[in-house]
């Protein structure tokens, strides 16, 4: 079972990304229902690609941070 404190700090690190995520999106949005949307929904600068589904790598994570960075700085395209 030498796998299963790493399957642990695994989903840790997925929920504190996911918790993090969440948070910059509903600040971004001002809105939870519109927040949760943009979460759930493919977007193009994502590859089309859902935010949600982009929590489990740190890369996943960063980018979609920066697309929301973006959005709330105004320079999203």
């Amino acid at each position: 079972m030498a796998s299963a404190p790493r399957m642990v700090t695994v989903l840790e690190n997925n929920t504190r990304r996911l918790e993090a995520l969440e948070a910059q999106a509903l600040e971004v949005f001002s809105n939870k229902d519109k927040a949760t949307r943009w979460m759930r929904e493919p977007n193009p600068a994502l590859g089309d690609n859902r935010p949600i589904d982009l929590v489990a790598t740190n890369d996943g994570y960063e980018t979609v941070m920066d697309v929301l960075v973006r959005i709330e700085s105004g320079t999203y395209s």
